[in-house]
């Protein structure tokens, strides 16, 4: 059982170990990746929070989840604000505190800056109990909102005001999450939570649409597939069959014995067709995949996870990159244009480098994300952010297009494109 804390004993949390980063040691891993200040700044040190805490499984039961928050250490002239971060996809449970890493490095660009970041597991990863329902938008949002409960209430143990606003961002499967969960807290939450501004960024927002299409091509993450549909099947009992019989020798033993929480993308990516669909057996194709009058099953389910069907209030900024492999990029042309239509004049496209893909569009995005919370933070109308900025982050984004070669090969990728 976790420690419980508040009058009402609703909220709960456990603090599994905490880690102290100084200035000084922000400052050498920035010089180590080769990032300058005067877009990252470095305002204070923070401490690196690893947290227990309890949601919901799909049922409405409570299982236990876990997630990260860092929390500014020095005086700073304004509140923090809070924001959460959404990291990219995960298939293994196993994480750590790294702040050099991909994600973790974003996150701590927030914090540095004066930021109260919350960075959640999601269901299922890191200490979490049962399986992740990837891409699953309702527990997705449901598991950031009690992370940011648990923590709110550790910040008012140790005495810790924040100005109640809450930025929300995330990459990849982060975007979607991100986006979902500005939708979620729009449409019932807003007593509770205040977002102040979302910026999503290359998240598959259309995923019966856009997405979709990239099972039935060549397509260099075919891991997902399975992935969503064990996810799908367990919350929407999608199959009559057991999950593994829908494929065929030998993709039913990798589906088995593969996502169990011990491997990852890297390792299950090769064992699986280039073209994610024809893992499954023909029979199972034709009794699930049906057109026309009876929507298939799993398409109508997809369809129920799609985030960008909604009129979002505050701000929104869409970051993409056009040259983007595993995220088509018109995932954000469709929210946007959605959105617009619906009457939302304060969403935002951005992109974040034509010639990028997946993993070098996060380090830009990133910036550009960092940008339009600033402006909006500084009541901005139109918020952008600095113009001197942004132009160095453009020029910078088309200088090294040509510099980063594109690979999917862990232990080669560059520190601050690396998913940890």
């Amino acid at each position: 059982m976790l420690k419980s804390f508040g009058q009402s004993d609703k909220v709960f949390y456990e603090i599994i170990q905490t880690k102290e980063f100084t200035k000084k040691e922000l400052k050498a891993v920035w010089k180590e990746l080769k990032t300058p200040e005067l877009v990252m700044p470095i305002n204070s040190g923070f401490r690196f929070v690893d947290i227990n805490y309890y949601t919901t499984w799909h049922d409405g039961s409570r299982i236990l989840a876990s997630g990260f928050l860092m929390v500014p250490t020095e005086k700073l002239k304004e509140t923090s604000s809070e924001l959460i971060y959404h990291h990219g996809t995960k298939m293994s449970k196993a994480r750590g505190i790294n702040v050099k890493n991909g994600e973790q490095f974003i996150c701590a660009g927030f914090a540095a800056e004066g930021y109260v970041v919350y960075f959640p597991d999601y269901i299922g990863l890191g200490r979490g109990e049962k399986f992740h329902l990837y891409q699953h938008a309702s527990t997705q949002s449901s598991s950031s909102m009690d992370l940011i409960r648990a923590a709110r209430q550790y910040l008012k143990d140790i005495g810790y005001i924040t100005d109640s606003r809450l930025f929300i961002t995330g990459y990849s499967q982060g975007g979607h999450a991100a986006l979902g969960l500005h939708k979620t807290i729009q449409e019932g939450y807003t007593k509770e939570f205040n977002v102040a501004a979302s910026s999503p960024m290359s998240g598959a927002y259309d995923m019966s649409g856009v997405q979709r299409e990239c099972m039935f091509r060549p397509y260099e993450f075919p891991s997902y597939f399975p992935y969503l549909m064990r996810a799908f099947d367990e919350v929407y009992d999608l199959f009559d069959e057991e999950f593994s019989s829908l494929f065929l020798s030998p993709y039913d033993e990798i589906v088995n014995n593969y996502y169990a929480g011990d491997c990852d993308i890297w390792e299950i990516n090769p064992l699986l067709p280039e073209i994610p669909i024809a893992a499954l057996k023909p029979e199972a194709k034709a009794k699930y995949l049906k057109e026309g009058e009876n929507m298939n099953r799993i398409l109508k389910v997809i369809s129920e996870n799609n985030v960008y069907d909604w009129t979002p209030e505050k701000p929104v900024q869409l970051c993409y990159c056009e040259a983007d492999e595993q995220v088509n990029y018109q995932n954000a042309i469709v929210a946007y244009d959605h959105m617009r239509k619906r009457g939302s004049k304060n969403v935002y496209l951005k992109s974040g480098g034509k010639k990028f893909d997946h993993f070098q569009c996060s380090a830009f995005s990133s910036i550009y994300t960092k940008l339009f919370f600033e402006s909006v933070r500084n009541g901005k109308k139109k918020p952008k952010g600095n113009f001197f900025k942004r132009s160095l982050v453009k020029t910078a984004s088309v200088l090294n297009a040509g510099y980063y070669r594109r690979t999917y090969n862990k232990e080669n990728m560059p520190l601050f494109m690396k998913h940890e």
